[in-house]
């Protein structure tokens, strides 16, 4: 528990969603590898979309008012048995990665994350071209198999290794909700 909670705060005393892709850009954090032509590509700007990814994002960004969205889906949505009724095994350090993932994929907003080997997945992988998806998240199986890949290869100490700033912004918690 003592963990989690440190997690918590560093994810609440991270910069503002302006402040990080200000820096990010300027930085050169904010790119992309295409892997079919071993070329950069910056992700705020050019996300190119292809039928064979995760989930479709298009023009959608992470925005402050999303941020108010996804904290009202947060604390309506996620309770004690959420990840017990969806049959998606977690621990304490995969629920920062799920619950962000999953609404990304609800919402059509993009999500990253750097896996322990360093690899760079999220919703433009294509990986799981050959599963269907349905426009049900928990019924979508590609992302699930998307789901279950990232979730065993990140771990908190990956957090802080995905350069884009739009995977993990600071949520309102509270003291009375605990997922481990």
């Amino acid at each position: 528990m003592p963990f989690l909670v440190f997690l918590l705060i560093v994810l609440v005393s991270s910069p503002c969603l302006g402040q990080m892709l200000d820096e990010s850009v300027d930085q050169g954090l904010g790119q992309v590898l295409d892997e079919s032509t071993n070329q950069f590509w910056k992700s705020t700007d050019q996300v190119r979309e292809s039928t064979d990814q995760v989930w479709e994002v298009g023009d959608r960004r992470w925005t402050v008012e999303e941020e108010r969205r996804f904290e009202k889906w947060v604390e309506e949505t996620i309770t004690e048995d959420f990840f017990i009724r969806y049959q998606i095994p977690t621990d304490c350090a995969d629920v920062v990665y799920a619950i962000r993932w999953i609404y990304a994929r609800i919402a059509h907003l993009p999500a990253a994350a750097t896996t322990r080997e360093g690899r760079w997945i999220g919703h433009w992988s294509t990986d799981w071209k050959h599963l269907s998806t349905h426009p049900e998240w928990h019924m979508d199986e590609r992302f699930r198999a998307a789901l279950r890949y990232l979730l065993p290869m990140t771990w908190t100490g990956t957090l802080p290794s995905t350069p884009i700033p739009f995977v993990f912004l600071p949520i309102r918690l509270h003291r009375e909700r605990s997922f481990c």
